[in-house]
């Protein structure tokens, strides 16, 4: 954890759970959940969203559209590919994109959404041995059979020391859960684990409403080619008008989805780092 967090989880420990309370305090805000949090949002906020059921407000009961649809663009044609899908939760792209032959490894911070995956999918798991490679507390959730990891722990301590590379990055929203400070953070680490013949399949938004606070945060083709043009070559596959009743609940006006397909440029290899 690093040290804000550390902070704002002293800072606001009286706050967490208070969502009742008509009053919010300094550099908190109420969220489009209704649940009071950190302006800026810190692990501390993620575990109460899940301890309090709002995941729902993120997670499918089906498997992702998008990877349904463009699947043959990502592993284009290739069989057993590595399969990273970074910030999963407990979506069921998970057990699918293994059932298509894949080996797959998911990131999730929050355990509790790490056990309810494997619970709600009848998977059963063990936790691997601690490995010195593994940053802080994290930990390996692994299915006997093998083919899915789980690694929970912080994304951004990661590196390819600890995931090795990958064939595939599915992101399915994971850029958009991301704080913006904390974009050149996420590149690094695609970026390093990532294999220099890979793909990077990137699902995100965009919308206009200066007054919606994140997450998910827009981040459209213009933010894509203005943070990642230099390293990676670009692809739109879709764009289109999702505004979902709860889209409008939480006061968007529009909302649209795009997926893009992005492979490192010749040459960028191991030492490009988007945005430095």
């Amino acid at each position: 954890m690093s040290e804000n967090d550390a902070a704002a989880r002293n800072a606001t420990s009286n706050a967490v759970g208070d969502d009742d309370s008509n009053v919010v305090p300094p550099g908190m805000i109420r969220n489009h959940l209704g649940l009071i949090e950190n302006l800026i949002m810190t692990e501390i906020d993620w575990e109460k969203r899940w301890r309090k059921g709002k995941d729902a407000a993120w997670q499918m009961g089906t498997v992702h559209p998008m990877l349904q649809k463009y699947y043959d663009s990502m592993v284009r044609g290739r069989n057993n590919c590595r399969v990273l899908v970074p910030l999963c939760g407990r979506t069921l792209d998970l057990q699918w994109l293994v059932e298509k032959g894949h080996t797959v490894v998911g990131v999730e911070f929050v355990e509790i959404g790490v056990v309810r995956f494997f619970a709600e999918n009848h998977l059963e798991y063990v936790v691997e041995p601690p490995s010195p490679t593994l940053p802080g507390k994290a930990k390996i959730y692994s299915s006997c059979e093998g083919r899915l990891k789980i690694v929970n722990a912080d994304f951004f301590a990661l590196s390819r020391d600890v995931l090795g590379t990958f064939d595939c990055v599915w992101d399915r929203g994971a850029l958009a859960a991301t704080n913006p400070s904390n974009y050149s953070r996420y590149f690094r680490v695609i970026n390093d684990v990532l294999d220099d013949s890979g793909v990077w399949m990137l699902d995100s938004f965009d919308f206009t409403n200066p007054d919606f606070h994140g997450p998910p945060f827009r981040f459209n083709a213009k933010s894509i080619e203005d943070s990642l043009g230099s390293n990676y070559d670009i692809r739109q596959l879709d764009y289109f008008p999702n505004l979902a009743e709860k889209f409008k609940k939480w006061g968007l006006g529009n909302f649209y989805e795009m997926v893009h397909i992005l492979t490192k440029k010749r040459g960028s290899g191991d030492s490009a780092h988007p945005l430095p």
